[in-house]
């Protein structure tokens, strides 16, 4: 089956669950932004005592940024350890 043979198939579908994703990518942005621009606004005129919140804000957002990357690493271990297996058996 082609691309556009699948396409032609399933168009409904497609469009249906693209919609959806636009949707879920546009909440989430729109709610990133109602939080973080008024809370960098904040953070830069009131930093706190030697700048502990400021600190402790960026120390939370980059934890939350990390754990999606170590899931894909999970992922990717997994997979890895799965394809590697066939090769170092016979090596």
């Amino acid at each position: 089956m082609s691309f556009l043979e699948f396409f032609r198939r399933n168009s409904g579908q497609i469009l249906t669950l693209a919609i959806e994703h636009l949707w879920l990518v546009g909440v989430s942005v729109f709610l990133a932004v109602l939080i973080g621009v008024p809370l960098g606004v904040l953070l830069t005129r009131y930093p706190g005592p030697g700048g502990l919140w400021k600190k402790v804000v960026l120390g939370f957002a980059n934890i939350v940024q990390t754990i999606p990357s170590l899931a894909l690493l999970g992922f990717l271990l997994v997979i890895t350890v799965r394809l590697a297996l066939p090769v170092t058996h016979f090596a």
